[in-house]
């Protein structure tokens, strides 16, 4: 759907952000993703999460810790020639997810870890 409104707004200056975890719940590939819209992506949320047994959702968890292939994305992001900004997005209305403090320093860590191996 995304691919569809950029093909009908070909100037550079416009493009999407990609959330990880929405994409994947949909059942998209990273690969699908950035074929789909690669060259038009200008900002990566990434996060992780798991489902929720017996249940439509899903819970959100530190990176590494969940059901998203973040560590994959970007990967695939990387080789494609992505340079843009990679957002490690916490929402404080979800009450699962650790606090600020805790979570900021894993997610750092994690991400230099993944960008390292890169």
């Amino acid at each position: 759907m995304v691919a569809r409104v950029l093909a009908r707004v070909p100037s550079p200056h416009v493009g999407a952000v990609w959330d990880m975890l929405h994409t994947h719940r949909m059942g998209e590939t990273p690969e699908q993703v950035c074929e789909a819209i690669g060259p038009r992506i200008l900002n990566v949320h990434v996060k992780d999460a798991r489902r929720v047994p017996d249940d439509e959702g899903w819970q959100r968890v530190l990176l590494g810790e969940g059901a998203v292939p973040a560590r994959e994305a970007i990967g695939v992001l990387r080789r494609g020639g992505y340079e843009g900004w990679l957002v490690v997005e916490w929402e404080r209305w979800h009450p699962e997810l650790e606090d600020l403090d805790v979570a900021l320093a894993h997610e750092v860590a994690v991400l230099r870890d993944w960008l390292g191996e890169i």
